[in-house]
């Protein structure tokens, strides 16, 4: 029997192995957006640029839709380049503030010392490191998308709590490759339709008002988006269905397997919205990760399962997957997720055998989630208790 003394200086120990990687990979990060040269800022700078063509009539690549550029005008439309750059890292910090709150109240029943070791472990990702560095939207994105999703799975239905949603929703689709299948997710659930149906109305007032406002707008940059999405999809990013699919030569089948995921996700959450939030929030967050391009900075949304299978490991918390399988799958993932991997960081031929790898990770986790236990609903009187509970968030007055 280990004896609670070992079983804390483990704990310590540990906490200042993954300190120094923090450390490491967050100065890395915020140094590159900062000052960093090359590809530094990377798409911060692109976001930057983009908005200003628009609004100027100059010819626009097709990257995001029209929406997007008239979302991120109150924050970069009136700074110049180096302004974004100090406007964003006070903002990625409260990103990376709020995503640790999220997972320390996890254990809050677990200690100091493991709390500290769960928040430090989110700052070791990769894909942390990489989002700070280039500016990606992700960082922002990922905590508004869970947010809107567990307040529609664990609130009772009101106004406030749709408005919430539907505010949280419309703001991560500023990153629609991300945010679509959060967005069908939330429309699938009973309680959903009202701060999805705000969503999207909203998001059509923001795109009329884009291709009005915006000299560089036209209805073609619509189809447009969707066009050079796929032709980027079949040749960037790793482990995704597009990347596979056109691998296998039929890039023509990328839009028809993307909207088919999306249905499949919708049936799938219709079914099972009385299971543990966590248990939806999780095979969401995968979906959303592997069902069209994404890059390893979008890796950043394994949080969501991490957050689900830290929870699982406790015999003291019994959920969908048993505790020992949780806490196997949970330090694979993390392991999957901490070591680098693309930009030429990892020599050839082990990168491209590594991001296979990796890939492998997110699929076999998706399938393990999606074979869970539903679990048993919950009564009709205690259903938004029950999951406010299991989410780990505070009860609703």
């Amino acid at each position: 029997m280990v004896s609670r003394r070992t079983v804390l200086a483990v704990v310590a120990a540990l906490d200042a192995a993954l300190a120094v990687l923090a450390v490491g990979r967050l100065a890395a990060g915020f140094d590159a957006l900062l000052w960093g040269g090359g590809r530094g800022a990377v798409d911060l700078l692109s976001r930057h640029a983009e908005v200003a063509r628009f609004f100027s009539g100059a010819p626009l690549p097709t990257v995001y839709p029209p929406a997007s550029y008239v979302l991120l005008w109150p924050l970069l439309g009136w700074l110049s380049a180096s302004g974004a750059r100090f406007l964003w890292a006070p903002l990625m910090v409260a990103a990376l503030c709020a995503l640790a709150w999220l997972l320390q109240r996890q254990v809050a029943d677990r200690g100091t010392a493991v709390r500290l070791a769960v928040v430090l472990s989110l700052f070791t990702l990769e894909s942390v490191e990489i989002t700070v560095g280039n500016g990606q939207l992700t960082l922002f994105v990922v905590p508004a998308l869970a947010a809107a999703l567990l307040a529609v799975l664990c609130r009772p239905p009101g106004w406030g709590r749709d408005l919430a949603a539907a505010g949280l929703l419309l703001a991560g689709l500023v990153k629609p490759s991300l945010s679509v299948p959060f967005f069908v997710a939330v429309l699938a659930l009973p309680t959903g339709a009202v701060p999805a149906m705000l969503a999207a109305g909203s998001y059509a007032v923001v795109t009329a008002l884009a291709l009005l406002l915006g000299p560089g707008a036209r209805p073609e940059l619509l189809t447009g988006w969707l066009h050079s999405g796929t032709a980027l999809a079949a040749r960037a990013g790793y482990g995704n269905v597009s990347l596979w699919l056109a691998q296998l030569g039929l890039q023509a089948w990328i839009l028809p397997a993307a909207g088919a995921a999306l249905a499949l996700l919708a049936l799938w959450v219709a079914r099972h919205r009385h299971a543990d939030p966590w248990l939806v929030a999780a095979v969401v967050a995968v979906v959303a990760r592997v069902w069209v391009y994404h890059h390893d900075y979008d890796d950043l949304l394994a949080v969501l399962p991490m957050v689900a299978l830290l929870r699982w490991s406790s015999p003291s918390r019994p959920g969908p997957l048993p505790p020992r399988l949780s806490a196997l799958l949970l330090a694979l993932l993390w392991i999957a997720m901490v070591v680098p991997g693309g930009d030429g960081l990892v020599p050839p031929p082990w990168e491209d055998r590594l991001m296979v790898a990796k890939g492998a990770v997110w699929v076999g986790l998706l399938a393990v989630l999606l074979l869970a236990r539903r679990g048993a609903p919950p009564g009709a009187g205690d259903a938004q208790r029950t999951s406010a509970a299991a989410a780990g968030l505070p009860r609703s007055t």
